[in-house]
């Protein structure tokens, strides 16, 4: 079990839209809010902009279907 499995469970809810969008966001705002200091830079920084493709990529090690966006490091 990885010690982000709690925040992958909240990125797929939202893309699977199983939960309320609303009730989704907050508890991701809550889990970035309770942990940022023990995440990696580069998924504190996707939590705190809601880039949650990225993030979801991020976690998943998928960097070559990372969402584009002005802080992808797609070239």
């Amino acid at each position: 079990m990885s010690e982000f499995d709690t925040l992958l469970k909240h990125l797929e809810s939202l893309e699977s839209r199983s939960r309320p969008v609303a009730d989704v966001i907050r508890d991701l705002d809550a889990y970035h809010q309770d942990h940022a200091a023990a995440l990696p830079p580069r998924l504190a920084h996707f939590l705190e902009r809601r880039s949650y493709g990225k993030a979801t990529a991020f976690l998943r090690g998928d960097a070559e279907n990372m969402p584009p966006g002005g802080c992808s490091s797609k070239s």
